[in-house]
């Protein structure tokens, strides 16, 4: 892909474009009016985006969701073009004086895109994630690999995999998906070895997670409903129908684990069956508690190992104690584990060499690492020099660990999102889709980034001229907007957008609406056109 150099079209203000003019921009400064100095102009007072991009481009979200900013950023000195992405589908800036070529990995091996989830199902290894191929092989977010070559697994899923588990002999799949097989699967699906079947009526959101718990096949994400019946962000399948896990959580739940007998969940939220939590929390079978004082920010992975609780997220303290990005809890209190990474953590697995840590992290200590790094009780060790890019997952089988994420390299070798370390070395397993309009807008809300603009897809997914990047996947704001988005503002923990429009989520919106997490409303009296 070619990243070319900084265009007139091509503002250097994340938040709206200089010729955004007449009634749009009057009712956004209306707003923008109430909103702290520090999220409204990028030249005077936004944070600098190249605070939170690394060196391949990429902004990386975790750093900037540590930081606590929501709003505009500054990208001066820096060009985004919305016709290229990076590997995983999102954003992808680079200096305005330099005219760089960039090649995701064409005629490597492995997958198309990123890969979220592992699984080791009948002896054979199991990809989820983004991609829709894996090698030669078309297989659609999600794959089977014996050792030597990729299956599909029948027609796979309609969006991406984000979550595995094995479960009564049965593989489970879980993510964006509303088809499994090309039969209606609401974000969660089953694979007996020959066809995908549904779970019930499904969830009415994303599922981020999926453990075994009790007996019984336990989801978390965003979801409100399963089986139809309320279920806050966590619900439990016993093979022939859902139940709730008392009131649930009161955000996004991303991790689960079980941990002796208590089911772990993590995530952004602070709240647990009415009970207040530091964004993880622990349910018993009947009620919810928090593990001491909890966190000062979000957790995104979660693991038992040698008989302690392990959380990684992008948060700083664990118990009221520095505790960067990593910690581990021993039925009385948070401690952090081993020397401290310089990123956050992503994935957490338990092996027998140790617990396996991936995430956006280049040092564990003083031990260079590169995304993925083995903590053995005593000191970090590292893997052959890591990965080119973020581990979202990884497993340890058979005295191999598999490793699936956003890179295209692992131990400098081409692997393309997925890759195997066999002891000694890496190695590859066999041999990306953006915005298909211009972007004028973009903004951060609730953690993730928001585009705006004339595109209609995302990702390979209908998005009307505005979307989200939750870090991983790109996903619509409702029906989205019948006219270009111009700008963007974030108010009140409500998003702004402004533009040529007249119609936001189905409903007459002159020129202006704002975004409460759910639905698009519009502004009474809307805006006097451009």
């Amino acid at each position: 892909m070619h990243f070319a150099k900084a265009h007139p079209r091509f503002p250097a203000m994340f938040s709206s474009r200089p010729a955004l003019a007449g009634g749009v921009l009057a009712a956004l400064v209306a707003i923008l009016a109430a909103t702290p100095a520090w999220a409204q102009t990028a030249g005077a007072s936004a944070p600098p985006a190249a605070r939170f991009i690394d060196g391949d481009g990429r902004l990386d979200l975790a750093l900037l969701r540590a930081s606590g900013h929501e709003g505009p950023l500054d990208a001066s000195g820096w060009s985004f073009d919305p016709s290229v992405a990076d590997i995983a589908g999102g954003p992808r800036f680079t200096r305005e004086e330099e005219d760089d070529f960039w090649s995701p990995g064409f005629g490597r091996a492995g997958a198309n895109e990123a890969v979220s989830a592992l699984a080791v199902y009948n002896g054979d290894l199991i990809v989820g994630g983004a991609f829709t191929q894996v090698g030669e092989l078309v297989a659609q977010h999600v794959a089977r690999w014996d050792g030597e070559s990729w299956h599909a697994l029948g027609a796979g899923t309609n969006a991406a995999v984000e979550a595995l588990a094995i479960h009564d002999g049965a593989l489970f799949a879980a993510g964006w998906f509303t088809e499994a097989g090309g039969t209606a699967a609401a974000r969660i699906a089953r694979w007996d070895g020959a066809a995908w079947s549904p779970l019930g009526s499904g969830l009415n959101g994303r599922v981020t997670a999926l453990a075994v718990y009790a007996g019984m096949l336990a989801a978390a994400g965003d979801f409100t409903t399963a089986g139809g019946l309320s279920a806050a962000r966590m619900a439990l399948w016993n093979g022939s129908a859902w139940s709730a896990l008392g009131s649930g959580a009161d955000r996004t739940v991303f991790a689960l684990a079980v941990h002796g007998s208590d089911l772990i969940a993590g995530g952004k939220f602070t709240r647990a069956g009415g009970v207040p939590v530091g964004y993880l929390a622990a349910w018993d079978g009947s009620v919810w508690r928090a593990l001491g004082a909890g966190m000062n920010s979000w957790v995104y992975a979660l693991a038992s190992h040698g008989g302690l609780l392990y959380a990684g997220g992008i948060f700083d303290q664990a118990g009221g104690q520095p505790a960067p990005y990593l910690a581990a809890w021993d039925g009385s209190a948070w401690a952090p584990a081993g020397p401290a990474l310089d990123g956050a953590v992503r994935g957490l697995s338990s092996s027998a060499a140790g617990l396996l840590v991936g995430g956006y992290f280049l040092h564990a200590g003083a031990t260079a690492v590169n995304y993925l790094a083995l903590w053995n009780g005593t000191s970090w060790e590292s893997f052959g020099g890591g990965t080119s890019d973020v581990v979202i997952a990884a497993l340890d089988q058979d005295s191999r660990v598999y490793a699936g994420g956003a890179f295209l390299e692992a131990g400098g070798r081409g692997a393309a999102f997925v890759a195997r370390w066999d002891g000694a070395e890496w190695s590859e397993m066999g041999s990306g889709a953006g915005l298909d309009g211009q972007v004028h807008a973009l903004a951060l809300y609730e953690g993730d980034l928001v585009a705006g603009g004339a595109f209609v897809h995302a990702g390979g997914i209908a998005a009307e001229r505005i979307a989200r990047w939750d870090g991983h996947a790109w996903s619509p704001l409702g029906a989205g907007m019948n006219g270009d988005v111009l700008a963007l503002a974030v108010y009140q923990n409500e998003l702004y957008a402004g533009g040529t429009f007249t119609s936001a989520g189905g409903q007459d919106a002159a020129f202006i609406a704002r975004w409460d997490g759910y639905n698009w409303i519009p502004l009474p009296g809307g805006a006097g056109g451009c």
